[in-house]
């Protein structure tokens, strides 16, 4: 399957937009599923550790960083750690 200019451009935007995200395209339309399917695909392949990074410098920021870690299930287990001690 090719991938869509949109899937592409969500893709990139991933990166370029360090994880935060927007979608331009009118929600429910066919260029707003591609970019979000591009956007979402690139985080699940993007090394944990450079979206860590990102939501340290959101955080400093006082930003938001939309992106969900990399590994979901690592940072919900660790959640569950903490609480435990």
């Amino acid at each position: 399957m090719d991938k869509s200019d949109t899937y592409k451009k969500g893709e990139s935007e991933f990166f370029s937009k360090q994880g935060r995200y927007k979608n331009p395209f009118l929600m429910g339309s066919r260029e707003f599923n591609d970019y979000e399917r591009g956007f979402f695909q690139a985080q699940k392949g993007a090394p944990a550790s450079l979206v860590d990074e990102w939501q340290k410098l959101a955080t400093k920021n006082n930003e938001t960083v939309n992106a969900v870690f990399a590994n979901p299930q690592k940072s919900s287990s660790d959640a569950y750690r903490r609480r435990k001690g």
